[in-house]
């Protein structure tokens, strides 16, 4: 029994000296995975207010328009690197469309606001951001951008079809005729968000 006894210890210390071990392997790997992130999350940040930079009004600060960005991707979860793209983008544009800093900052919102509402997962909402960027910027909603929007966002598609007081179907036929521009869109958007 005192030998049963005495092996049940030393094993008990074995066992306690092996996880002893692999949580000091733990924390360390924790913390090189950590500093790697941190890293990362520098260089999107950096990513992030350089973009800022260039398309924020004399009058406003990059701390403005970064905390504008970061509100949005707050209220409507959506990620931070994608809402700063979208809004850089759609600042870009905005003096071809004759949109204010504020109205950008609305159709960003709106525009995550109706990706969550058409239940758009994170990567799908994170394209879609991407495809919506790239169709305003160039002045249009087509082809593959239309597509890919359409999959994902049926909120905004429903949005433009009442606006545009057409079926919803129809956005198609549009689309493919060059008339959902960008200023169709950003009317019909902020149209919708009153």
């Amino acid at each position: 029994m005192a030998d049963i006894r005495a092996n049940l210890l030393v094993d008990t210390k074995d066992a306690k000296r092996s996880v002893d071990s692999l949580k000091g392997a733990f924390k360390g790997l924790l913390a090189a995975v950590s500093v790697r992130e941190l890293g990362q999350i520098g260089n999107a940040f950096q990513e992030i207010t350089n973009k800022l930079r260039t398309v924020t009004p004399e009058n406003a600060s990059v701390e403005q328009s970064f905390d504008r960005v970061l509100n949005i991707a707050r209220e409507t979860r959506s990620g931070l690197e994608e809402t700063a793209d979208l809004f850089f983008r759609l600042s870009k544009s905005a003096d071809n469309l004759g949109l204010s800093t504020d109205e950008v900052s609305k159709i960003t919102e709106l525009f995550a606001k109706t990706l969550k509402n058409s239940g758009a997962k994170s990567q799908e909402a994170a394209s879609a951001i991407l495809q919506f960027g790239q169709a305003m910027a160039s002045g249009k909603l087509s082809g593959d951008e239309f597509r890919s929007i359409n999959e994902t966002n049926s909120d905004l598609m429903d949005r433009l079809a009442t606006a545009l007081g057409k079926p919803r179907g129809e956005l198609k036929k549009l689309a493919s005729e060059g008339k959902l521009t960008a200023e169709v869109i950003s009317t019909a958007l902020l149209e919708s968000g009153r």
